[in-house]
């Protein structure tokens, strides 16, 4: 368990604290307490434990006739005034290494877990694969030599050049390896390697942490943001028919999906198997355009006055993702087409049809673009949340039924090691309220479904979109919901007898519950955050609002 923490963390100071506990190589305890201490000196569990461990170590130390490996002391500081008395007190202890050999074999045998990067020299070796891979090894002491530090600097730049160069080759010559050595045995368009998918086998992309299945990742549309559509999509014409083995099982995956969402497909949608960067052209021709930048210009001011980003963040990624499932697809209601991103058609792309199906269903059963919620949110923006909400919510239910009564033993294990990236499209250091906002329709949205399904099955659920939530509180608290509670309307404050005719009214409507939360724990300026317990709490005291 704690191998698998740190795969997803590994600068979490306490799992190294207590993996030092789980395994037994003493070696591999003292390189364990190592890492925390360089993530947190301040860690003073671990200070005691490698102090009592470095004793035991030193009372068990080789005689004179045995060669003892040397050992790096600390510089000394310039003067006595700028020692830091802590770091003295752990320099000692952070500075060994292990032994040659103890080295190369631990290396060997954790070669996947996240190293911790450090500014001034490269990471130890970290801890990988299932814990009984950990086995003690004798090891001849007299065979152990002092290892140069500048040696492994030096090895260590080596093999650093090493890789960027395998990447960019990779990278360079991507078209030319997809085509030569994919496509004459696929009849659907090539994906480049930043889709981390795993195929047939299970040996490509990244192995992590199985999901928890309660809500999974990010949201087809977000209310925030108001991007309509200004053409229709063109981009079907130029991709790839799909291969006929894949649309006899898309036809599987469409009735099974039907039956066990207990709505019967009135139209069969049109599918698509695309790359990432296929799929953001697609989204790009639909959503972007000159009158859609001017209106995310003003979609930035607001959230800039609120505090949620700052003035130089660019909303044209968040949009994109806005309009796909982070999972790894989307569906365009506007032309019943589907988009599976993806490689192949195996296990994951299953999966995330099962999702984007789900969503054709719903629209050809509830008109899903009659409500003014998709593609462009023309009621309250907190109103457009939570009926998102009850369709991310939906659809992330269906797909998990479908992946435990319906998926082969490859594809189930190929699902259960899969982790869906934070979004679609990359995006690079995105302000904390865009990731928590973006995973509201399927964490809270999955919750709010699994009361209704516990409370009614599906006819629970289905009656949901002839009453609709209207506010992110009932998604919040179902309850609440059940109860009827929509919160007190609050009037808006007059503002043109004090503003002359250089001012423009950008948008008056509510926050709600969920935007008052990430107001409070989520705000660009990091210092300002209230912890999420306090600010959660904070804002269940929510009964109505405007701006």
């Amino acid at each position: 368990v704690l191998v698998e923490v740190l795969k997803a963390d590994a600068n979490n100071d306490q799992a190294w604290f207590l993996l030092s506990f789980a395994i037994e190589a003493e070696e591999r305890k003292i390189y364990a307490l190592h890492q925390a201490l360089r993530i947190n000196p301040g860690n003073q569990k671990a200070i005691e434990r490698l102090a009592k461990m470095q004793g035991v170590a030193e009372s068990a130390a080789p005689t004179s006739d045995q060669e003892a490996p040397e050992e790096d002391t600390p510089a000394e500081p310039e003067s006595p005034g700028e020692a830091d008395l802590l770091d003295q007190r752990i320099a000692p202890l952070v500075e060994d290494e292990l032994e040659p050999e103890a080295e190369a074999a631990f290396a060997e045998e954790t070669s996947q877990l996240p190293q911790v990067q450090e500014p001034t020299q490269p990471a130890a070796p970290p801890f990988v694969g299932d814990q009984a891979s950990f086995v003690d090894e004798e090891e001849d002491e007299s065979d152990r030599r002092p290892r140069s530090r500048f040696l492994r600097l030096a090895l260590f730049a080596l093999l650093l050049l090493l890789v960027i160069a395998a990447v960019v080759s990779v990278y360079l010559f991507r078209d030319v390896l997809f085509s030569s050595l994919v496509l004459p045995f696929l009849s659907v368009e090539p994906v480049p390697t930043e889709q981390a998918v795993l195929n047939e086998e299970g040996d490509f992309g990244f192995l992590q942490l199985p999901p928890t299945w309660t809500p999974t990742p990010q949201p087809t549309q977000t209310a925030t943001l108001p991007p309509s559509p200004t053409r229709t999509p063109t981009p079907t014409a130029t991709l790839v028919p799909l291969a006929p083995e894949v649309l006899e099982e898309i036809e599987t995956i469409q009735d099974q999906v039907a039956e066990l969402r207990g709505l019967e497909m009135i139209i069969s949608p049109r599918n698509h198997i695309v790359s990432t960067s296929k799929a953001g052209e697609i989204l790009s021709d639909l959503y972007i355009s000159d009158d859609i930048i001017f209106q995310l210009e003003d979609e930035k001011r607001i959230l800039v006055a609120l505090g949620l980003v700052e003035p130089v963040y660019d909303l044209v990624t968040y949009a994109l993702n806005s309009r796909a499932d982070h999972i790894g697809g989307f569906y365009l209601p506007q032309t019943d087409e589907i988009y599976t991103v993806g490689l192949t058609f195996g296990g994951i792309e299953k999966y995330i049809y099962a999702h984007e199906f789900t969503h054709a269903l719903q629209d050809q059963h509830f008109d899903l673009a009659a409500r003014g919620v998709f593609p462009e949110c023309e009621i309250s923006i907190d109103s457009c949340r939570a009926f998102q909400a009850l369709v991310e919510g939906d659809a992330s239910l269906l797909q998990d039924q479908w992946w435990i009564d319906h998926a082969g033993p490859q594809d189930y294990e190929d699902i259960l090691r899969f982790t869906p990236p934070n979004a679609l499209l990359p995006e690079e250091f995105p302000p904390p309220f865009v990731s928590r906002d973006l995973l509201f329709p399927y964490v809270e949205g999955r919750i709010f479904v699994d009361e209704l399904y516990e409370r009614g099955d599906w006819a629970q659920v289905n009656s949901a979109y002839e009453n609709p939530p209207t506010t992110t509180e009932q998604i919040l608290h179902p309850e609440r919901y059940l109860l009827g509670e929509t919160g007190r309307a609050v009037d808006e404050v007059p503002l043109e007898a004090s503003l002359d005719d250089t001012w423009r009214l950008l948008r008056a409507d509510t926050l709600g519950e969920w935007v008052t939360y990430l107001l409070l724990g989520f705000g660009a300026d990091v210092p300002a955050q209230l912890p999420e317990e306090l600010a959660y709490a904070a804002a269940d005291g929510w009964n109505g609002d405007s701006y």
